[in-house]
């Protein structure tokens, strides 16, 4: 049996599962909003498209009309689809879709149980259908002229390709991986996170990517000291003190109630004199934060949360609603066990399960001369002690963005209000390629 697998970020674990048949896109890393555009480059025959959680995108609604199109819109009429997803709401909205089987899973991280009775299903539910037709046999004589035609299935599907069937990877760069993209940032305190968020969407809206950045950091607020035009209209207005709620409330007038700090770069923080608690606790739940999340996705190119340890533990839940995690940790011994310690204390397992498929590692604050185990701890070293047994609940592969060099005025950017990638070749660069890999 042949299929398409659309897990996102899983994709590798979740192949290692599939060993009874054969997954066209071994290469090729999925998700609904891509999937449309994928199937139309390649004229591939598939029995059934697979699609876990990890497939889908930060937005629920975008990923059931995603889904939906593809079935009614594009022609896909026949094509048998499963889903293996925990959330009930995805199930209920497709429910009323025949040929959309979804098992709805208890656990937030699927197993292989999971992915080989989904497929099992998928086959047994195959073989039934020539046993049906085999009870009806029409000759060329009895066919309606009509049906002499053969059927058009759009994009090659149930055809032999008119080419190889292997996939080209070369062809991967016609398919636009540039689309909204929700990216938190977190870590425990210190290691790197705010200065990660400012120099990375500061870059970002330098290549021409409208970007905005949402401060969910409460309790420290740091991103006031990166850039005085918020924090200057902070001190005089009672409105960009409250920018994040006022933002939250109403996310498509970001315009009105977030800060531009450059032509496509914007900003919407609490500012630091802002102490009304019952305006923060009514305001600041998981929900509407969630929700504020997905508006503005569809507003930007980006949406850069600075989303530290201690927002994590309060809303850990808003996790569901980015595409990617950027964990930062130091290369050093300490910064790792700090890091992993916290996660244990602080998060149900669940909660570290889920953070570990939705990250990516950035070391940050890198130092070239650290050492573990007598070897310099590089990234992909520090990537894989991460994952090494210290903590049960995360022990998934974890793709390294980049690293970010330590240097001597790395401090003095808040001083100066310009990010440091535009006064460091050396740190430009390094933020350059992590921003290529989000």
């Amino acid at each position: 049996m042949k299929v398409v697998l659309v897990a996102g970020p899983r994709h590798k674990t979740y192949l290692k599962f599939i060993t009874e048949h054969t997954v066209l896109n071994k290469k090729v890393m999925l998700n609904v909003g891509i999937l449309a555009e994928y199937l139309q480059n390649y004229n591939v025959s598939f029995d059934c498209i697979l699609i876990t959680d990890g497939g889908l995108l930060s937005d629920k609604s975008e990923s059931v009309i995603r889904i939906k199109s593809l079935l009614e819109e594009r022609g896909y009429e026949d094509t048998s689809i499963k889903l293996i997803t925990h959330d009930f709401y995805i199930k209920n909205e497709l429910r009323s879709i025949v040929n959309i089987d979804t098992l709805l899973t208890s656990s937030l991280r699927i197993n292989e149980p999971d992915i080989i009775g989904a497929l099992q299903n998928i086959q047994k539910a195959a073989h039934k259908q020539p046993a049906i037709e085999q009870h009806e046999v029409i000759t060329e004589t009895q066919k309606p002229p009509e049906e002499k035609k053969a059927k058009h299935k759009p994009f090659g599907i149930g055809k032999k390709p008119k080419i190889q069937e292997t996939i080209d990877e070369s062809v991967l760069s016609n398919i636009s991986m540039v689309q909204n993209k929700v990216v938190a940032f977190t870590g425990r305190g210190g290691v790197g996170v705010t200065s990660s968020v400012v120099n990375l969407a500061y870059l970002a809206a330098k290549k021409g990517l409208s970007v905005i950045i949402v401060d969910l950091d409460l309790f420290y607020r740091a991103i006031n000291l990166y850039f005085n035009k918020f924090c200057t209209m902070a001190e005089e207005s009672e409105d960009t003190r409250r920018s994040l709620i006022m933002t939250i409330a109403a996310p498509h007038n970001y315009m009105t109630t977030a800060v531009s700090i450059t032509n496509n770069l914007w900003v919407t923080a609490l500012g630091y004199d802002f102490n009304d608690k019952r305006a923060v606790d009514n305001f600041c739940t998981q929900q509407k934060i969630a929700t504020c999340i997905s508006g503005l996705k569809s507003k930007f190119d980006f949406v850069f949360v600075d989303y530290s340890f201690r927002t994590l533990v309060k809303y850990p839940a808003v996790m569901m609603h980015f595409d990617s995690l950027a964990l930062c940790v130091e290369n050093n011994l300490h910064s790792v066990v700090t890091t992993l310690r916290t996660l244990i204390e602080e998060l149900e397992p669940n909660d570290i399960h889920y953070l570990n498929l939705k990250s990516k590692l950035i070391a940050t604050k890198y130092n070239g001369e650290s050492m573990y185990d007598d070897e310099i701890l590089t990234p992909d070293r520090l990537s894989k002690l991460i994952t090494g047994g210290m903590c049960d609940d995360f022990t998934d592969e974890l793709q390294v963005l980049g690293s970010v060099p330590y240097t001597a005025n790395f401090d003095k950017q808040i001083e100066i209000d310009v990010p440091i990638c535009e006064k460091n070749a050396l740190l430009q660069k390094s933020y350059d390629e992590i921003l290529s890999r989000l």
